[in-house]
């Protein structure tokens, strides 16, 4: 089978050396709380993909979404996702009790923009 890839990037100056260097603007926009676009963007988010890992290291990536304001802001560093019913694999769930950083990906149709947050998920039952 004939691929296009003709080598394997083993190095980050050899990602560099492809990629480029990437703006200011880009290197700066990480931020540590949300702030006022963060959480008008979640509010009107209706999808969003989290990432997590098991014990083990083995990903997962699971996708929620319900209608916009699904997500809760509790605070500026904490959100809540209320589970909704689903397959009940609970892959999330289980990587979370075992290791509980998580990356989330929001994401509203037909907009230009994503927003990435990453940090540490817990499980809190209302029970």
């Amino acid at each position: 089978m004939d691929t296009p890839f003709k080598q394997v990037v083993a190095s980050e100056a050899e990602l560099r050396a492809l990629l480029g260097q990437p703006s200011e603007k880009v290197l700066t926009k990480g931020r540590a709380l949300l702030d006022e676009r963060a959480t008008t963007y979640i509010g009107e988010c209706p999808f969003v993909l989290i990432a997590s890992s098991d014990a083990q290291g083995s990903m997962d990536i699971s996708p929620k979404g319900d209608v916009p304001g699904f997500v809760h802001i509790l605070d500026e560093s904490t959100i809540a996702i209320r589970d909704r019913a689903g397959n009940r694999r609970g892959d999330t769930f289980t990587n979370v009790i075992s290791r509980s950083d998580v990356a989330l990906l929001f994401m509203i149709p037909g907009h230009g923009e994503t927003l990435r947050l990453s940090g540490r998920a817990e499980i809190v039952s209302d029970a």
